[in-house]
């Protein structure tokens, strides 16, 4: 059974952001003492994922020098939030196996509750890690700078 969906259009970077911001808060109303919150990021090329993840590293008072891990797979932040301690970003576009994520040593990442994980490209990892994960999916609007923007399992 699929959980309920909540679906927004954002007009712009800024609403990009503040969704991003309102899922910090709802992170932090609701936290997980089980281990990392993780975010699954869906959706193509250019739809607003890492734009996404800029918004929330910014509430923490993060500005990455540059935004997208693409090339290094996983950046790591270290923030001076009292609940989010970490937020990993994991762009997995170029793992090509589940087995090519084992050098990010997810497992023992995910054992912390003060960490934040934000997955691009999740499919590119075991499913089987993020039971519990946040989705979120971008799609492209009918206009230019317009995306709709779908978010499940907030809890």
């Amino acid at each position: 059974m699929e959980s309920e969906r909540i679906q927004v259009v954002s007009r712009s970077i800024e609403d990009t952001h503040n969704l991003a911001r309102a899922l910090l808060r709802a992170i932090k109303e609701k936290p997980q003492n089980n281990g990392a919150r993780v975010v699954l990021l869906r959706g193509d090329l250019g739809a607003g994922k890492t734009t996404f993840v800029v918004g929330f590293l910014d509430v923490l008072g993060i500005v990455p020098r540059q935004a997208s891990p693409t090339f290094v797979l996983m950046k790591k932040y270290i923030t001076k939030d009292e609940e989010i301690h970490t937020v990993y970003h994991i762009d997995a576009y170029r793992l090509t196996t589940p087995e090519d994520a084992a050098t990010l040593h997810l497992t023992e990442i995910l054992k912390n509750p003060h960490t934040v994980i934000f997955i691009e490209w999740p499919d590119h990892i075991d499913k089987g890690l993020f039971a519990d994960a946040i989705e979120v999916s971008f799609e492209h609007g009918q206009k230019e700078n317009e995306r709709v923007v779908s978010f499940w399992n907030v809890k």
